[in-house]
């Protein structure tokens, strides 16, 4: 008896810390969460900086070099599956070689692409910073949010607590 009476107050102590963890929840505001570099990149000014990237002589001379180099890597790769059968040891050797220096320099113009896009974004990201602060603390007054997390701090966001796509219209409208 004794026993069974410890596991009902237990029961009754988890049930009353629940409704009053979700009324002090409900006093306090809302749950949301944000995806922040999402609200920023989808903004106008985001898809035009980073259109201009593209534009840039040394991003689009990247990108050219790219696509020529790919396509001399894929022709070697062609040519030694069309004719390796027949070649000499030394002519595989050669363009296995010449295929190999196509991929270094395929990995380099990548890596110089990709350094340009992280800079870029970097800008992105510090420039708009302030506003992005700016328009979430507005709207979490408006919308009287209690706690506001980093969408990827959570596991599973119902989409009605998603706030990111407010904050985008928001920071279109600012600017």
């Amino acid at each position: 008896m004794l026993k069974s009476m410890k596991v009902s107050l237990a029961v009754f102590a988890a049930m009353f810390s629940l409704l009053s963890f979700s009324t002090v929840a409900a006093a306090e505001g809302k749950i949301a969460v944000v995806n922040i570099e999402k609200a920023i990149f989808e903004t106008e000014t985001a898809k035009s900086q980073m259109k201009k990237m593209q534009s840039i002589p040394e991003y689009k001379s990247g990108t050219d070099a790219l696509k020529k180099l790919s396509g001399e890597a894929t022709a070697l790769e062609e040519k030694f599956k069309k004719d390796g059968a027949t070649m000499s040891t030394a002519e595989k050797e050669s363009l296995q070689n010449e295929f190999k220096g196509k991929l270094a320099d395929i990995q380099y113009e990548e890596n110089k692409l990709k350094k340009m896009g992280q800079e870029i974004y970097g800008k992105v990201l510090r420039a708009m910073e302030p506003k992005v602060r700016e328009v979430m603390a507005v709207v979490v007054k408006e919308q009287k949010i209690g706690l506001l997390l980093d969408r990827q701090a959570a596991i599973h966001v119902d989409p009605a607590f998603d706030i990111t796509t407010l904050v985008t219209q928001r920071l279109n409208e600012a600017n």
